[in-house]
């Protein structure tokens, strides 16, 4: 064994060395967890060798490793993979209890405050949860309710929802919820308590998704699974129905929701209310919204001059390219919003942020199609982003919030998540003149 382990350490060191050094663009999270190149000996390699003596089934050794990568960890990111990892090796060795004191470590680290200036706080368990983003709290939660912790267990559950950020991960919670509700024998109570408050002016979004999942799991579809045949009592079918158009109230641009209604409402018969609704416009998905945000590419007139002005950038010309990027503006008569737009950004490139703003607002002042308009909102969020204005990106992300643009509205949402929304927007426009 001893040569074939040597062998694997060597293989590693060389295989990680390669991997880092060839990757070109580590992200914030990776590049504070690990240093740039794996050492033998360090808390990263430590991680590595345990991952594969837990994939060869060598319990022992993975917690081994992973104990070790635990104390060689180098910021609280390694210390929440590591404790996540020796979780999984404890578990898998049949030591729950082990576990969940490795689990507690962990989510104690989340709340590290220098863990929270690099991943966002309690985002960081989310993001170095295990596989398949069974994460560090929710892991923690199932392990006290098997162990009949209800309490704690109830109390991390809530934690999990308060923190999520997506859908998937609220669903997974909230299923856990229910399950946790039903071994603690308090399910039925609750259910009946919160179907109470249906018809209520204000809905409690919390309550109504917990009624989702609980009710899917007594023989109704899941939300997100909602083409599989199963059969449905009729009493629980006009529930589940009520549930979901009280969320359509809250969420009336959510896919997923109107998809789930719309075949609850197919399946209990009430086909006239399915066609109504089939024919309420189709919300935009985040794909849609993808396609709207793309950059366009200039008019060819706008193209050439911003290439003639980003040449003379290789020169000392500052006042004459100054001047010939003013000409470009001149062009939004015959070119439309475009060419401000293409203004704006070489006045950026060219530290003149001022004039940038001001070819902004009169972008935003002609811009009469919804097209222009998003492409304005794009274009001013960018400057922001790169002149480091905080506050004001704030404010914006508010107003897309407020907007009866729906694809403004959704990016304002995942604005809010770790990772964003439309890939276009964070992106840098196509140079105008290439």
């Amino acid at each position: 064994m001893a040569p074939f382990r040597i062998s694997m350490c060597i293989a590693l060191v060389i295989g990680c060395q390669k991997s880092v050094s060839n990757d070109p663009e580590p992200s914030k999270a990776h590049t504070a967890a690990m240093p740039a190149r794996i050492s033998a000996g360090s808390g990263a390699f430590h991680l590595e060798m345990g991952g594969v003596y837990q994939r060869y089934g060598d319990s022992k050794s993975a917690i081994e490793h992973f104990s070790q990568a635990a104390s060689l960890a180098q910021g609280p990111a390694q210390q929440v993979q590591a404790y996540a990892a020796l979780a999984r090796a404890k578990e898998a060795s049949g030591d729950r209890d082990g576990a969940i004191d490795a689990l507690e470590l962990a989510l104690a680290k989340t709340s590290d405050p220098e863990g929270a200036a690099a991943w966002g706080g309690a985002a960081v368990a989310m993001q170095f949860a295990g596989p398949l983003g069974d994460d560090v709290l929710l892991q923690l939660a199932r392990l006290h309710a098997e162990r009949g912790n209800y309490d704690r267990a109830r109390a991390l559950g809530e934690r999990g929802l308060a923190a999520a950020r997506g859908a998937w991960q609220r669903e997974q919670l909230d299923r856990f919820m229910v399950e946790l509700a039903r071994k603690a024998g308090t399910l039925e109570q609750k259910i009946a308590a919160m179907e109470r408050t249906l018809d209520e002016g204000s809905a409690d979004e919390s309550a109504l998704r917990f009624l989702a999942a609980a009710l899917a799991s007594d023989g109704m579809p899941a939300p997100g699974m909602m083409g599989v045949s199963q059969a449905q009592p009729p009493a629980t079918s006009k529930t589940l129905i009520r549930v979901y158009e009280r969320l359509r109230e809250l969420h009336p641009d959510d896919a997923q929701l109107r998809q789930n209604l719309l075949t609850l409402l197919e399946r209990a018969g009430r086909i006239d209310d399915a066609a109504k609704l089939a024919t309420v416009s189709t919300p935009l998905t985040r794909m849609d919204c993808e396609s709207a945000f793309s950059p366009r590419p200039p008019p060819a007139a706008v193209r050439g001059a911003a290439e003639a002005v980003r040449i003379r950038m290789l020169s000392a010309e500052k006042e004459q390219r100054l001047t010939e990027t003013a000409k470009i503006a001149a062009l939004a008569k015959q070119e439309g919003v475009a060419a401000y737009l293409v203004a704006a950004q070489l006045y950026l490139e060219q530290g003149a942020a001022e004039r940038a703003t001001q070819m902004l607002d009169r972008a935003a002042r002609d811009a009469r199609s919804r097209d222009d308009q998003r492409q304005v909102a794009v274009a001013r969020e960018r400057a922001l982003e790169r002149a480091g204005r905080v506050a004001e990106l704030k404010a914006i992300h508010e107003r897309w919030a407020r907007s009866d643009d729906p694809c403004l509205r959704l990016a304002a949402t995942m604005r809010k998540q770790p990772q964003g929304m439309v890939a276009a927007v964070s992106q840098p426009p196509p140079s105008p003149g290439r």
